[in-house]
């Protein structure tokens, strides 16, 4: 008898732990998405997603991965980002141009029209078009032909589900809205009486001056139970999905966050002080590119003849370089609206502010996002920093670019801006393209110069700390 009682206490005891658990679990998934919502470091939500979605699916790895598109000739490619195994990172996944002898991994199935979507309630005979599939399930990925293995395969399943939105973290990701139509003369008359005219509807305040201008973005949330030797269940294939729902809606608030700064800034701008700004710059620059020049003549001929060409060559671009450095400097303000008010620059332009902030000390993953994309949210922040330090930077100490990058590479690049063209398009890129060059061509020289006297590395295989 006492066993008995003993024994049902116990299960009780058990029924109500396991209840306690589950209300812990749903409690946890709920303070979780609601704080990845509010995040607005990209790269910490990756991090933590993978992380908790390991442990929502009893997987034994969970990874993050974005999809880019390829074209005709070009494969479309998976890139992960982030993974709880982290030998995951910087693996990549590539379709095949030629399907029928080589089929592409399984994963980009997801993005293909393979099921049949809802039916038109109100014409149930339509024709139903066909949709993506809400996740993809390879019970044993082992026995799948088309799952790839990155290390030696085991026995367990695969579960991949999409995280696919709209963003505006693109060059031309918010742009100006089209005007307010305008009521058509004659509108309004009726029997010959024309009707007293209404004036056009102003937009609501400055808001719907701009809008968000997306394009598709897709990501894909790996999980696995490879060496656990079983395939996931219907309800952690739920978690899964429930996941990936809060990735999207989290990334998305972020962006709709920085899509209402973004207004927000373009609101304080007046468009006559920009527009006269600018142009008063344009005069700054042709006045600066004659003086840098005069300047430069003048310190080569106070050295002589008898100087060595590497010297003559340094004396000249110190000369341009301390011209260009004053002037990014003395208008780090207009580089300050540019960063904060003005609409995305075109890619050229955004690619050489990229190189100045490279060169300005800011490390290659403060500008980019998690894909490796240059960031203009991120960049345009940066800018008033790079100009307020300008003339303070030594090219003679190194530590100013970033280790991926050499000083011959960025000048390559730069090489191939047009820089007058530029100018017109847009004088404050032309302004950091000036101090941008002239200060990794005098750095060159340095890099140069130090290698001939200690004998180390020559100039294409020296990267900057």
């Amino acid at each position: 008898m006492v066993e008995e009682v003993n024994e049902e206490k116990r299960v009780s005891e058990q029924k109500k732990q396991q209840e306690d658990d589950k209300q812990k679990v749903v409690q946890d998934r709920v303070e979780f998405y609601q704080d990845l919502a509010t995040n607005d470091d990209v790269g910490e939500i990756f991090q933590r997603v993978v992380e908790f979605g390991r442990q929502l699916t009893h997987s034994s790895s969970c990874s993050l991965a974005r999809k880019m598109d390829g074209g005709e000739e070009t494969p479309s490619s998976i890139s992960f980002l982030v993974s709880t195994q982290p030998f995951m990172n910087g693996k990549s996944l590539t379709t095949s141009l030629n399907e029928e002898e080589e089929p592409s991994p399984i994963s980009f199935d997801l993005w293909k029209p393979s099921i049949p979507g809802p039916v038109n309630e109100e014409d149930p005979e339509a024709e139903v078009a066909m949709v993506c599939p809400s996740h993809l399930h390879v019970p044993n990925a082992m026995r799948n032909d088309r799952t790839s293995f990155f290390k030696i395969p085991k026995l367990g399943g695969l579960l991949v589900v999409p995280v696919t939105y709209g963003s505006i973290l693109h060059p031309e990701g918010v742009k100006e809205n089209d005007p307010p139509p305008e009521a058509e003369e004659g509108e309004g008359e009726e029997d010959g009486e024309k009707e007293e005219e209404e004036a056009p509807k102003e937009p609501e305040g400055e808001w719907e001056k701009y809008v968000k201008n997306p394009i598709d973005v897709s990501f894909a949330i790996y999980f696995d139970t490879l060496g656990l030797g079983r395939e996931f269940t219907g309800e952690e294939i739920e978690n899964a999905l429930g996941l990936a729902r809060a990735v999207e809606e989290a990334l998305l608030a972020y962006e709709d966050r920085l899509f209402k700064q973004e207004v927000d800034r373009l609101k304080t701008l007046n468009p006559e002080e920009w527009e006269e700004a600018v142009g008063a710059l344009k005069e700054k620059l042709g006045s600066a590119r004659e003086e840098g020049e005069n300047a430069g003549n003048e310190a080569v001929e106070a050295l002589g003849e008898e100087a060595e060409e590497m010297e003559k060559e340094i004396a000249q671009l110190t000369a341009i370089l301390s011209v260009s450095s004053t002037l990014l400097s003395d208008n780090g303000n207009i580089a300050l609206q540019f960063g904060e008010h003005r609409l995305p620059p075109t890619s050229s332009v955004l690619s050489a502010l990229a190189i100045s902030c490279l060169a300005g000390g800011v490390p290659s993953s403060e500008i980019r996002d998690a894909g490796g994309v240059v960031d203009w949210a991120k960049l345009r922040t940066k800018l008033g920093d790079v100009a307020s330090s300008a003339k303070e930077m030594d090219p003679a100490e190194p530590a100013v670019v970033s280790k991926e990058e050499s000083v011959g590479s960025l000048l390559q690049e730069l090489s191939e801006v047009d820089g007058e063209a530029m100018g017109e398009e847009n004088p404050v890129g032309a302004l950091f393209l000036r101090w941008t060059q002239a200060y990794l061509g005098l750095r060159k020289l340095f890099i140069t110069k130090n290698a001939g006297e200690e004998g180390s590395e020559p100039i294409e295989e020296i990267c900057e700390e």
